[in-house]
């Protein structure tokens, strides 16, 4: 169901994701897991607070455009961590799809780390590094190289300058994204928006982003 606020029509966060990780055995692309990697720890239960204003699903000037519109105006949001095999498993499907449709693919960082998501109490490093690496990687035109070294299981960050992941500006772009998956909510990954049409929904892993393209 779709709330509107301000005039713009948003979706609640559905999402698709991965647990118990241990190298890189990716799961069967056409699988459908019933399991999300947590971002936080499960915590006792209590009592739902009323529900508040939807969150605003805005364009972000640190997205890492990988798939440019050709000819739709559609766009779709894919958040991600890079040590989640279902996000790896889920973006070539997703980028393919957009290519196809001429619309637009948005790439965010997810980490699912504390020391750059403050939406996340555990702590895991290589998370971090691996979410500024892509963002460097992305500036070099280089992430579609930086995405398939992950996937391989290589040294993703063998061919990227060491001084731009010490740079602050890379690391803000990483907060910024992970930030802004915070303010939706966010609780896994990978998470994914679409909008068409001007109206922004959830969506529920790559099938059906691909429907939606599809329409």
């Amino acid at each position: 169901m779709t709330v509107t606020r301000g005039g713009l029509a948003l979706g609640a966060v559905l999402l698709l994701g991965c647990a118990g990780f241990d190298g890189f055995d990716l799961p069967d692309p056409d699988a459908n897991p019933p399991w999300v990697e947590p971002a936080v720890d499960p915590q006792p239960a209590v009592e739902p607070e009323p529900p508040g204003p939807p969150p605003e699903i805005g364009l972000l000037d640190g997205d890492l455009v990988v798939v440019p519109a050709t000819r739709s105006d559609d766009v779709v949001i894919q958040y991600s961590d890079w040590r989640c095999p279902h996000c790896l498993v889920a973006y070539p499907k997703v980028r393919d799809a957009v290519r196809e449709a001429g619309a637009e693919l948005r790439f965010r960082n997810f980490p699912l780390s504390a020391p750059c998501n403050p939406g996340v109490s555990r702590e895991d490093p290589e998370r971090c590094t691996l979410a500024l690496g892509s963002v460097c990687a992305y500036r070099q035109e280089g992430f579609e190289d930086f995405f398939e070294r992950v996937q391989a299981g290589g040294d993703a960050l063998a061919e990227l300058p060491g001084d731009c992941l010490e740079d602050p500006g890379v690391a803000a772009v990483v907060r910024e994204q992970a930030e802004s998956g915070v303010a939706l909510a966010l609780v896994g990954t990978p998470s994914f928006f679409v909008s068409v049409d001007g109206v922004w929904s959830q969506v529920d892993g790559p099938d059906e982003v691909i429907a939606r393209l599809g329409r």
